[in-house]
């Protein structure tokens, strides 16, 4: 079994470049193998000719997966969704909501049906369930840093756990960060983001969620300098 060297990945298949690799193997009638996302299966010989059966197998889907409760909500979703309407987040979920986000701008709670990152949004669920959906990219604030208006903001996470004193920077929070406990129906205290959750913030001026690493260590000082 040979995969087509320089001659791209539509060549005819009497195209004579060289293979890129080439792999052998035995079979018997019935036999199956798995090349890269290929399924050859051996249907039987005859008068020295062979038939196989040839399969595609589809590349395995990154899946993000959101643990919902039962009555509101409060998530996000830190991965760039392959579709970002809401209601591909599953069948297991029956919705009894639209899904809400809230204007920094205005202040104002308005409804949407488009994911994006580094929101957060408000749904209602009938009972406990689990919303997956399929994703082309993992976000981190580095990448997509969130910009934070004056007033009340609701934001979303990133793909990993970061505490949010190294993601403030120059922000001025008055109050918050805040996340929803679905299951005490009550507002908590973050101290940490993680992923998959939305969080309130009021902040005194606008600003920009983002780790900043710090500053670079200071200029050197004529009497530091180590001559060798």
């Amino acid at each position: 079994i040979s995969t087509p060297g320089g001659c791209g990945p539509n060549a005819d298949p009497r195209c004579l470049g060289p293979p890129a690799s080439s792999m052998k193997y035995t079979m018997y009638e019935g036999d199956m193998v798995d090349v890269e996302n290929v399924r050859l299966r051996l249907l039987g010989i005859e008068n020295k000719k062979a038939g196989f059966e040839i399969a595609y197998i589809p590349h395995a889907e990154n899946k993000f997966t959101l643990e919902l409760k039962k009555g509101w909500n409060l998530f996000s979703v830190p991965v760039i969704l392959s579709e970002k309407n809401y209601l591909s987040l599953g069948t297991d979920c029956k919705f009894t909501s639209v899904l809400w986000e809230f204007n920094s701008e205005s202040q104002r709670f308005q409804r949407t049906a488009t994911i994006k990152p580094g929101r957060g949004y408000w749904i209602k669920t009938a009972d406990s369930c689990t919303a997956s959906a399929s994703y082309t990219q993992k976000v981190t604030l580095v990448d997509y840093p969130i910009d934070i208006s004056k007033g009340w903001n609701i934001v979303g996470s990133q793909f990993e756990s970061i505490a949010f004193s190294e993601i403030t920077n120059d922000c001025s929070v008055t109050a918050g960060p805040y996340w929803y406990n679905s299951d005490t129906r009550r507002y908590e205290i973050a101290i940490n983001m993680e992923p998959g959750k939305g969080y309130i913030i009021r902040a005194g001026s606008a600003c920009t969620l983002t780790p900043d690493g710090g500053l670079p260590p200071p200029l050197p000082l004529a009497a530091a300098v180590t001559r060798k």
